[in-house]
């Protein structure tokens, strides 16, 4: 998440609210807790609390409950922002060669020890989960940075080995987390996103209407480029 607000956004969620309609501010970003991430929304002008807000982080722990790994702690690969949400969800972290799971999220400074941890873990086969597989995202200069997907390919390459389980976008597994915390069903979303490899996938996946409001254009063969400035459109994928 960059410093930059897409115009009119703060607006919009206004409007929406006073409409009726409930908000969810959903992420990809495991490396930030949700209060931090809140913070950030709030700061840009966008009002929200932390029980609006929710991580990749929380699609991974929503599917370590729902398989009962965390038996014997989950070995992770991440920020220690990532490892407080996992404590605060009452899941232990654990070394590589107890752990009942590994867990990978980004991790900026991920470092050659962090691998060799790692593939104790993947040697004894244990579950595999990630929470996204982002190449890149913006800084506050709006520059693109490595995302998750750079700490991802260290541990995958490390071993050979493909994660067993996607816990971000674009997986739809992540929007069970809002409709966990709202009492609704898919049916009853419509997702607004920036990022076409990520939201708009999700909602194509998902079979969810989406407002796209990024900048990434999409050719006529369905790959995406990256413009400098925001492209100027809202588009309706359904």
């Amino acid at each position: 998440m960059n410093n930059t607000l897409i115009e009119n956004a703060d607006k919009a969620v206004v409007l929406l609210r006073e409409a009726g309609y409930r908000v969810a501010f959903l992420t990809n970003n495991s490396g930030k807790s949700r209060t931090s991430v809140c913070m950030k929304l709030n700061k840009l002008g966008i009002c929200c609390d932390e029980g609006e807000v929710y991580t990749s982080v929380d699609s991974a722990i929503r599917y370590i409950k729902q398989k009962q790994l965390d038996k014997t702690g989950v070995f992770y690969v991440g920020s220690e922002e990532m490892r407080e949400r996992l404590h605060e969800a009452d899941i232990q972290t654990a070394p590589p060669d107890t752990c009942s799971c590994i867990l990978v999220g980004f991790k900026k400074d991920v470092t050659y020890d962090d691998a060799a941890q790692a593939i104790i873990a993947l040697r004894r086969n244990v579950p595999f989960l990630i929470c996204n597989r982002d190449p890149y995202f913006p800084d506050v200069n709006d520059n693109l940075m490595p995302g998750c997907g750079y700490t991802v390919g260290a541990i995958e390459g490390c071993y050979t080995r493909k994660a067993d389980v996607n816990a971000g976008k674009p997986e739809p597994r992540i929007l069970d987390v809002v409709c966990d915390a709202y009492h609704v069903t898919r049916d009853e979303l419509v997702l607004v996103g920036d990022l076409y490899h990520a939201d708009i996938k999700l909602a194509k996946k998902a079979g969810v209407p989406a407002i796209y409001v990024g900048k990434e254009i999409i050719d006529e063969k369905g790959q995406f480029i990256v413009e400098d400035s925001l492209y100027h459109f809202v588009h309706r994928y359904f």
